[in-house]
């Protein structure tokens, strides 16, 4: 009996989701990696974080996820307590946001995000929010809203700071994908400076967070990715998706799980030195 009833609702669970996704993207979710990653775009110096800091902060948060029902939003809690550090000087230089920006991949959702960006970028000054596909972006063919409307505009993308190289990777469908991973071997062997790696869904994370189904399926490319981190001088791999945190500690460098903010009310902050090549994070609760 529950064999025979396994089947139908299955496909009404399809069917109820595509009612917020649209039947397409239930399926498929629109624009492939390849497509999305064809070159690794390097940011200009005017459009990157200041160079000549030796120590300073980054704020990162995850899965803010703009139309959303039925969940508690926490923007305006990020916002409070960046004023706060703002007062007492010490706000973090730059933010960065792990993905799932949009619920449902909607132009309005992407233009809700850009209103909430504009206001944290105003309490920082001079520094910006950097951002990271998610899955959710992709959404009812969301990636084409996020390529013209979100900052740097691209998926695939790297920067320079004073000491450290700072890599987005579009991991939004699931898979880096080959070509995407053989341009990030090729970028990382041509580049000895210790490494940031930002993307959203990590390569490993807690197994015991719904039995891992969270991280990367594809163990084999799991396992290949996190040993390239491991020979190239890889320091820090921020990653989102599972809005709980987590940190695993691989030895040569940290896999941080950043906490979902509107479902936890968190985020981290992280402490770079510049100079003495150490990272550090605290974890903010609102």
């Amino acid at each position: 009996m529950v064999k025979k009833l396994l089947l139908p609702l299955c496909l009404l669970c399809i069917l109820f989701n595509s009612c917020k996704y649209d039947l397409y993207s239930a399926f498929y979710r629109a624009n492939n990696t390849d497509a999305r990653t064809k070159s690794c775009h390097k940011l200009l110096p005017q459009d990157s974080p200041d160079a000549t800091l030796d120590t300073y902060s980054v704020a990162v948060f995850s899965d803010i996820h703009f139309g959303a029902k039925n969940s508690i939003r926490h923007e305006e809690a990020f916002l409070a307590w960046l004023q706060e550090c703002k007062d007492e000087g010490n706000c973090p230089e730059f933010c960065i946001c792990l993905g799932d920006i949009a619920e449902h991949g909607l132009k309005k959702e992407f233009e809700d995000y850009n209103a909430f960006v504009k206001k944290v970028e105003t309490l920082l000054g001079d520094g910006k929010v950097y951002s990271v596909l998610g899955n959710h972006d992709l959404f009812n063919n969301g990636w084409q809203h996020y390529h013209s409307m979100v900052f740097p505009y691209e998926s695939f993308y790297t920067f320079k700071t004073q000491t450290f190289s700072w890599y987005c990777l579009d991991s939004a469908s699931g898979s880096l994908g080959l070509n995407q991973y053989e341009k990030l071997e090729k970028l990382f062997a041509a580049d000895p400076a210790p490494k940031i790696v930002m993307t959203h869904i990590p390569a490993y994370s807690n197994p015991f967070d719904s039995l891992g189904y969270f991280s990367s399926q594809n163990t084999y490319e799991a396992d290949m990715l996190l040993t390239l981190y491991a020979k190239n001088n890889v320091k820090l791999v921020l990653n989102g998706h599972i809005h709980q945190p987590y940190t695993n500690d691989f030895n040569s460098f940290l896999e941080i799980t950043v906490p979902g903010i509107n479902e936890t009310g968190r985020w981290s902050v992280i402490t770079v030195n510049e100079k003495k090549g150490t990272i550090s994070e605290t974890v903010i609760s609102r």
